[in-house]
Parts: structure tokens; C-alpha cells; sequence
């Protein structure tokens, strides 16, 4: 018993010890100010980046500012088509003409006729990788590639729907290829 008892009292000399230490590693009230000062302004900064990030544009956001931006672009070239808007919104009479207008008509047609003929080799899932680079191909081009393939679009398709149709076409194109040649070779139209 008496074993039992120097035991617990060791125990007890040990546990209060430790309390001691504990007790000693305390921060002064200077220390715990200064701690609250230095958490505040994290905090703060903490709360302002939050903020900050609540307002930072997405890729869905930029999404959406590039199809407007297409939008625009066609509501645009609507307007220079119409001789009377094109006065009204001041997007003619200063020495730009239709004819200036036309070797950029022809060099976009060249391109977009060029990028079909590199279209029709490709597989569907190629294809729809390629013309997701919205900045490349933008909607008047898509629209310009699937005139080239013989498509008729109408001037108020959406981009996805313009992509799908010359997804159809090129895969029909290949398709009847195959059937009149009985292999795979260039698809011409």
C-alpha cells in the first residue's frame, strides 16, 4: 500500500509539474493583443479577397462576353448590308466602301474554303475539338466554313448549331464517299 501511495504521489508531483510548465508558456496580455491586432487584419484581408473573388469572372462568363461580342459582330455586318443603317450608324460615308470590304469577303471565303477541305478528313470528334477554339473560329467564320460545304444557315444560328451541321455534313460527305468508292479517300463535294 505504502508503494501504491508513493506511486499516486509521484504521479500527482508530475501532473502538477507539467500544470507549471504549462502555466510559465502563457502568453503575456502584450502577446495576446498583439496575436488579436495580426488575426484582425487576416481576417480582414482574408474577407476583402473573398469579396474580391465573388466578383471574378468565370470561363462561363467569358463565354457569354464572347457570344455577345459575336452578336454584336453580326448585328454589325446586318447593318453595313443596309445602305440606310450603314449611314444612320455612321458605319459608311468615311471613305469606307464595299469594294475595300471585299478583298477581306474573298480572303475570309479562301480560308474558311481551305479549313473545309482540312475539315473533311477528320473524324467527328476531331472536328468538334477544332472548332471549339471560339477564338479561331468565331461564328461569321463557321458560317463562311459551312457555305463552303454547301450548307444553308440561317443568319440567327447559334454557334453549337452551326458546328453540328458541319459535323453532319462532313461525316454525310465521307459516308457517301465510302459507298460510291468503296474506301476511304479525300471527300469531295
Amino acid at each position: 500500500m505504502g508503494n501504491s501511495i508513493q506511486s499516486m504521489g509521484k504521479k500527482l508531483d508530475s501532473f502538477l509539474s507539467k500544470m507549471s510548465e504549462l502555466v510559465d508558456t502563457l502568453p503575456s496580455q502584450e502577446t495576446k493583443s498583439r496575436l488579436d491586432k495580426e488575426l484582425g487584419v487576416m481576417i480582414e484581408f482574408l474577407t476583402d479577397f473573398r469579396n474580391r473573388l465573388k466578383t471574378l469572372p468565370t470561363d462561363q462568363d467569358a463565354n457569354q462576353v464572347t457570344s455577345t461580342i459575336e452578336l454584336i459582330k453580326d448585328y454589325v455586318r446586318m447593318a453595313e448590308s443596309d445602305p440606310v443603317l450603314s449611314r444612320v450608324l455612321g458605319l459608311s460615308g468615311n471613305g469606307t466602301s464595299r469594294r475595300a470590304l471585299k478583298p477581306l469577303a474573298e480572303q475570309s471565303r479562301k480560308e474558311a474554303g481551305s479549313i473545309a477541305e482540312v475539315l473533311k478528313e477528320l473524324s467527328p470528334e476531331d472536328i468538334e475539338r477544332r472548332l471549339s477554339d471560339k477564338r479561331k473560329y468565331n461564328v461569321s467564320m463557321l458560317k463562311q466554313i459551312g457555305k463552303e460545304l454547301g450548307l444553308s444557315i440561317p443568319s440567327k444560328s447559334s454557334r453549337l448549331s452551326i458546328m453540328e451541321k458541319i459535323v453532319k455534313k462532313t461525316a454525310n460527305l465521307r459516308g457517301y464517299n465510302h459507298l460510291r468508292h468503296g474506301h476511304s479517300e479525300s471527300v469531295n463535294t
